[in-house]
Parts: C-alpha cells; sequence; structure tokens
C-alpha cells in the first residue's frame, strides 16, 4: 500500500524527467523520430526506472503513470509546434493500460487537446504486461491509426505472445528487441531469427526498428537484412535537451 501511495504521489507531483532518444533511419543515420523515457527526478540517463514501472503494472496502477507521460510528451509538442519546429516522439502504453477503459477514455480526451499535426505523436505498446482482450485492444488502436497515430509494437520477441499480438494487432511498427540484436552478432542461430522477423514484417507491410545498437556491425547487420529504423547508444544517448 505504502509503494502505490508513493508511486501515485510522484505521477501526481511529476516527479520525473522526460528524457528522449534518437531513432534514425539504417540508410541515412538521419534521425526519423525520438522515444520518450521517463526517469526519476534525482537518477540519470541510464537510471531506468524500470522496476517501478513493473511494480505499477503488477499493483494495476500503471496507466496514471502513462496517461502522465502522455500529457508531458503532448506538452513539449504543443511548445515545439509554437516554435515553428517538427518533432515526432513515441511514447511508451503499457498492454495493462489498453485493457482499462478509463484510461482509453482519459487518452482520447487527452488526443482531442493536442493541436500538433497527429504523426508527430506515436504510441509503442509494450509486451510487460499480458494484453488478454485483443479484439478490444485492436479496436482501440485502429483509433489511434485513423486519428493519424503511428503505433508500433515495442520489444517484440521478449514476451511469449508476440507472434500473438503480431497476428491480432494491426501496427505500423515492430521493435525488434534488444537482446535479439546482441544475439544476432554472436551466433548465426541468432541472425537467422532476426531474420525471420524481418521477413515476416516486411511481408505484413510493416516498418521494422532494431533495438540495443551499440556497434556498427550490429547496425551495418540490420540494414543488410531490410530493418529500417535503429535505436542504441551507437545513435546517441536519451537525453533531455533535443533542440
Amino acid at each position: 500500500r505504502q509503494k502505490i501511495i508513493a508511486f501515485k504521489n510522484t505521477v501526481a507531483s511529476g516527479s520525473f524527467q522526460v528524457y528522449y532518444q534518437p531513432i534514425v533511419e539504417l540508410s541515412t543515420r538521419n534521425v526519423d523520430h525520438y522515444e520518450a523515457l521517463a526517469r526519476l527526478d534525482g537518477g540519470g540517463v541510464e537510471d531506468s526506472p524500470f522496476e517501478l514501472i513493473n511494480f505499477a503494472e503488477n499493483a494495476g496502477v500503471i496507466m496514471d503513470f502513462d496517461l502522465a507521460m502522455c500529457g508531458r510528451v503532448m506538452r513539449f509538442l504543443e511548445k515545439v509546434k509554437d516554435q515553428e519546429r517538427e518533432l515526432r516522439i513515441a511514447v511508451n502504453i503499457s498492454g495493462q493500460s489498453l485493457e482499462t477503459p478509463i484510461f482509453l477514455d482519459k487518452l482520447i480526451q487527452l488526443l482531442g487537446h493536442f493541436s500538433p499535426p497527429r504523426h508527430w505523436l506515436q504510441f509503442e505498446i509494450t509486451e510487460s504486461s499480458t494484453i488478454h482482450d485483443l479484439e478490444s485492444a485492436n479496436t482501440f488502436l485502429g483509433a489511434l491509426r485513423e486519428m493519424g497515430h503511428q503505433v508500433c509494437l515495442d520489444d517484440f520477441g521478449a514476451g511469449a505472445a508476440a507472434l500473438q499480438y503480431l497476428r491480432a494487432l494491426e501496427v505500423d511498427c515492430v521493435k525488434i528487441d534488444g537482446i535479439y540484436v546482441k544475439e544476432a552478432q554472436a551466433s548465426k542461430k541468432g541472425q537467422a531469427f532476426v531474420r525471420s522477423i524481418v521477413s515476416l514484417c516486411t511481408d505484413l507491410g510493416i516498418d521494422t526498428v532494431g533495438e540495443m545498437i551499440e556497434d556498427q556491425p550490429s547496425a551495418d547487420f540490420l540494414h543488410q537484412i531490410g530493418v529500417r529504423y535503429g535505436q542504441g547508444y551507437l545513435f546517441g544517448k536519451p537525453t533531455k535537451d533535443i533542440s
């Protein structure tokens, strides 16, 4: 109970920072968009609040944080628009939030006040919490896409239901989990696994992103097999300043 209260206080007080990590087009190395990543106050670029977010999912209160992150990024993009700049940012949404009707209603309400171009704001659906009602989730994601927001399936391969999600959910992009990007440099089996993901997504007309790219050989391999985008320290660490 104390942890839940502390978590809700953190969200309500806005005691977290938003860092942005670039996602580049592998063919040109130009930044395509950024992923918004939360860091708790007092933490640095390396200090991911994974344990806290995992606890929030287990306690059923992650939707509060997802809404707070969406609101923070949307306000930032409003400022970008006022400065006559253009920027695209992806925000994470827990699979658990997608199964919470009040979250869906509140997110739609938030988006009703969003004035920048819709494609500036993208959503990444994380696999850290299982989505049970895939039909309802897909209906909601379809509504987001019809509004003009792109939707990405995050951490693909990390969860047991990855293929089930890809079959049931209409998405624009799949982000290949970083562990498979690393394994592709360590073994032929790892390379074959990544190739199979990319081949499947290509056949489905879905773009792919490689995560945790830290060296040139990884980037070259992914580009060679048809991965369109890359994310990792090779291209840039998360930063608060993307002006």
